[in-house]
């Protein structure tokens, strides 16, 4: 547990000793003793302001597609960081196999837009595909629901185009 100290604005200056640390080295009644020694090693505390959520939620409200695809980006990154992925990729990259593929399905060459686009792992990050955008194409949501997760070679048996 971290040990919290709040300065007369708001401010929080939070402890990377343990509060036995604290209670070994200052005790309970040198609060001010502590106070004094934590400003001095600003180095070991981090600054912790109170994120202001009323901004945030405004943001969100007014900008409703770059919030849905903003939460659907980290999401995926979190995703590949749980399963270890290697690779990354960028927005711009993303965008730029959006409209390499004319807008379009990969699979069924249908136009995506909205709610109906989604981003796919050609090589299913679960079967130890990569983050890279080589990897990277864009379904229409049936399409990426109907794959899941199967490799090309099963996506492709599943639809009659390879025996």
């Amino acid at each position: 547990m971290k040990r919290e100290e709040v300065d007369s604005d708001g401010r929080q200056w939070l402890s990377k000793f343990s509060d036995v640390a604290y209670d070994a080295t200052f005790g309970d009644d040198d609060n001010d003793d502590w106070i004094i020694f934590m400003h001095s090693q600003c180095s070991r505390y981090y600054y912790k302001k109170e994120p202001d959520f009323e901004h945030h939620k405004r943001w969100r409200i007014d900008n409703p597609e770059k919030s849905r695809a903003l939460v659907a980006h980290h999401a995926r990154k979190r995703r590949a960081r749980q399963i270890r992925a290697n690779g990354s990729h960028t927005r711009k990259e993303i965008e730029y196999i959006f409209e390499k593929q004319g807008r379009r399905c990969a699979n069924c060459q249908m136009l995506i837009y909205g709610k109906n686009k989604h981003l796919d792992h050609i090589f299913p990050l679960s079967k130890g595909g990569t983050e890279y955008a080589s990897n990277l194409q864009w379904l229409c949501a049936s399409c990426n629901c109907g794959k899941g997760a199967k490799s090309p070679v099963e996506w492709a048996k599943q639809n009659g185009r390879m025996i």
